[in-house]
């Protein structure tokens, strides 16, 4: 089942806004995550960006935490 987040436009209010991210760092980083994890990523709906996600938000939020993280 995907996921959208539909109640955040990308384009408008950037959710990234609360850690001072400009909405192309944040979109830069969430397809950056997205080339290695097919579970999340952006997608054009309409012209509006939408950030989805296939699986349960804080399993995956910790999944790519965790790999982030194994990296550094």
């Amino acid at each position: 089942m995907r996921n959208n987040s539909s109640s955040h436009s990308l384009s408008r209010q950037c959710p990234g806004m609360v850690f001072k991210l400009t909405e192309s760092s944040l979109c830069g980083a969430i397809e950056a995550v997205g080339r290695t994890n097919k579970q999340l990523g952006l997608e054009d709906n309409a012209g509006k960006l939408q950030f989805w996600f296939d699986s349960d938000p804080i399993a995956l939020a910790n999944q790519v935490l965790g790999t982030y993280y194994a990296d550094i």
